[in-house]
């Protein structure tokens, strides 16, 4: 019997370091698992990290050129609004010097006894009449300056 005895405690003793051999290979083939998915993990994250950094930079890129053609077309409208308001001024400046040459009211008659004095008194009316007409060409020119900023910046936001 003592040599069953062995027998049963080698066969014991084999299971045991089967059974032990069967956990380690299951701890080993799981931390293989696991450094195989760490290493995907990392790869992946690598890629997207570089994706990620092109977009980025693609971007900045994009707001660049974005942002110089902006300032570009701001420059083309201050130019052009600047080219119009000149125009505007000269224009106004040439009607304003051209009724400054003649009067409001036409010539008195030249048979007249006193052609200041027909029932009007000819030159308070024609300082009044001069006053309304600077203080309307006024009003003309800041309305025109207005429309000439509006009719830039929309050309401009349309761009």
């Amino acid at each position: 019997m003592p040599g069953e005895l062995i027998v049963i405690q080698l066969t014991l003793m084999a299971k045991a370091a089967l059974g032990a051999g069967a956990i380690s290979l299951a701890l080993l083939g799981a931390v293989w698992l696991q450094s195989a998915r760490l290493k995907s993990v990392k790869i992946e994250y690598a890629a997207f990290k570089t994706q990620v950094k092109n977009a980025g930079e693609a971007a900045a890129k994009e707001s660049a050129r974005a942002t110089a053609a902006n300032l570009k077309a701001k420059e083309r409208a201050d130019a052009e609004n600047l080219r119009t308001s000149n125009a505007l001024r000269a224009d106004i400046k040439r009607l304003r010097d051209a009724r400054t040459g003649s009067g409001f009211l036409p010539p008195a008659p030249a048979g007249a006894t006193s052609p200041d004095g027909i029932t009007l008194k000819r030159a308070e009316l024609e300082s009044a009449l001069r006053r309304f007409d600077e203080g309307v060409a006024r009003l003309l020119e800041e309305g025109d300056r207005a429309r000439i900023d509006l009719d830039t910046a929309r050309r401009w936001a349309q761009q």
